[in-house]
């Protein structure tokens, strides 16, 4: 059975090797950017680890200590709340989104690369691509018994390449390439040869992404970061708090927001952003 991690350790390894040591990973601390990290490593010792931060949201302490963990540098970009609002009108004149999730992503993307290229860096390397092959979100524990899990994968793994046209549009947009070793055509196919059981194991399972914490157990992350659990990036980043508090900054209240038609006040916010770029106002 170690055969397994150790051919999709060696398969990772092989993806991340060509790439230069221009490069930075956007880093959240978490099991994948830091098993990602390890690997990187291996070929290039100076790689630099970038993160964000928006306010006092954001796991900063964490995010630092993983960083001496893995004994690499680490540069992190404090973002200002009249700073995101400048952002979020930018990222929605550069992509198109079908649901804020994606638009929030996007959004944290625009800032790490922003700061990549203000720094120097010509690429950006990301973990995305991990929760879909490996079963890491909440959804998968949900619909555990109610889908068949593999079908699910594939919808998910199709909607993240999707995803990264968008993310793409914005690396562009600074002169950026923007990789993603597990979104790899040959990770996704031999990632579909793992059995479901070494990623998730019943409806219960809070942990989840099990084979890629047994990947990175392996090459010798503490517990700390191998068994920590989920979370997206726009919530570790503290990205979706501070939207928030800018939407009701800006008188956007989760009430009025619902009197306008929306869910919250954060999305008739940004919806009230969308139609001024579209008319020409901001």
């Amino acid at each position: 059975m170690n055969n397994i991690y150790e051919q999709f350790s060696k398969l990772l390894y092989e993806t991340v090797r060509p790439l230069g040591a221009g490069s930075c990973l956007a880093f959240s601390g978490g099991v994948d950017s830091s098993l990602l990290a390890t690997f990187i490593k291996r070929k290039f010792e100076d790689t630099t680890l970038l993160s964000i931060n928006f306010l006092e949201y954001g796991e900063i302490d964490y995010i630092k200590e993983a960083a001496d963990v893995l004994d690499l540098p680490l540069i992190m970009k404090n973002i200002h709340i009249t700073e995101l609002e400048e952002g979020i009108k930018d990222t929605l004149r550069i992509i198109d989104y079908d649901r804020v999730a994606l638009l929030e992503n996007c959004i944290g993307f625009y800032f790490i690369f922003k700061y990549a290229e203000e720094i120097g860096f010509n690429c950006v390397i990301s973990a995305n691509g991990v929760d879909e092959l490996f079963c890491g979100y909440y959804v998968f524990r949900s619909q555990y018994k109610k889908t068949k899990i593999t079908r699910l994968i594939d919808n998910l793994v199709e909607t993240a390449q999707k995803d990264k046209v968008q993310i793409d549009k914005i690396s562009d947009y600074f002169n950026l390439d923007y990789i993603c070793p597990f979104l790899n055509e040959k990770v996704i196919e031999y990632s579909r040869k793992i059995p479901v059981s070494l990623k998730i194991k019943n409806c219960n399972d809070f942990i989840r992404k099990h084979f890629i914490r047994k990947v990175a157990e392996n090459q010798g992350l503490p517990k700390k970061i191998v068994n920590r659990k989920k979370k997206s990036f726009q919530y570790s980043s503290g990205l979706h708090k501070s939207i928030r508090k800018l939407a009701r900054i800006k008188g956007y209240t989760n009430q009025k927001g619902k009197k306008l038609g929306y869910e919250s006040g954060a999305e008739a916010f940004i919806k009230n952003l969308e139609k001024g770029i579209v008319g020409g106002l901001v």
